[in-house]
């Protein structure tokens, strides 16, 4: 990615806080400019022991109904699923200015999230592995 682009990610749907506090974590790690979370399945958000570096500090924490609302002007939704025909991360080629969508522990992104994302030219990536993973990781 550019050193002048910038990435954000959503959580849509999360099912456990402790999950939000390890992408908390993780977008610190990896230098995301923000974190949103849609859906109402999350109540608590302060004091997540998983948020071991307190991430809600540094960089903006949202929350919405519906996480095209949260999506950056000319920023790219790239869906990130575990779906038959998605795009290794490792062979992606990621846009300057990406706004990456997971799906909650429970589900997959599905029609809904997907429709808004041009999986032609910007992918439905997926990170290969033996099991399911949740997405904070």
């Amino acid at each position: 990615m550019s050193d002048k682009g910038y990435a954000c990610v959503g959580l849509d749907k999360p099912k456990n806080f402790l999950n939000v506090g390890a992408a908390l974590r993780a977008c610190g790690c990896y230098g995301a400019a923000s974190l949103a979370i849609s859906g109402g399945r999350i109540k608590r958000l302060s004091r997540i022991p998983t948020d071991t570096d307190k991430q809600w500090r540094h960089a903006p924490l949202y929350r919405c109904a519906d996480l095209k609302d949260m999506i950056p002007f000319n920023c790219v939704p790239v869906a990130v699923d575990i779906v038959d025909g998605a795009i290794p991360l490792s062979e992606y080629e990621h846009p300057v200015r990406a706004f990456y969508i997971f799906g909650g522990e429970d589900a997959t992104l599905g029609d809904r999230v997907l429709s808004r994302c041009d999986l032609r030219s910007h992918g439905l990536l997926h990170e290969p592995c033996r099991d399911s993973e949740c997405s904070a990781v």
